[in-house]
């Protein structure tokens, strides 16, 4: 979760929210970090497209 209080501000990460679906997330979300944003951000995990970074959770190891 990204968010900022004024627009000057760059977005900044705030924490993570995990929930069942994308209504509960934002809910979570307001709850936890309340109403004072002026832009408050989610980015699902199934809509991150790593370029660089850590392998993939799934990832299959060969027996080698």
């Amino acid at each position: 979760m990204f968010g900022r209080t004024e627009y000057p501000e760059p977005l900044e990460f705030q924490g993570t929210v995990t929930a069942a679906d994308d209504d509960t997330a934002a809910t979570t979300a307001l709850e936890r970090h309340g109403r004072q944003w002026v832009e408050l951000v989610l980015i699902p995990e199934r809509s991150i497209h790593w370029i660089l970074g850590p392998s993939p959770v799934h990832q299959e190891v060969g027996d080698g």
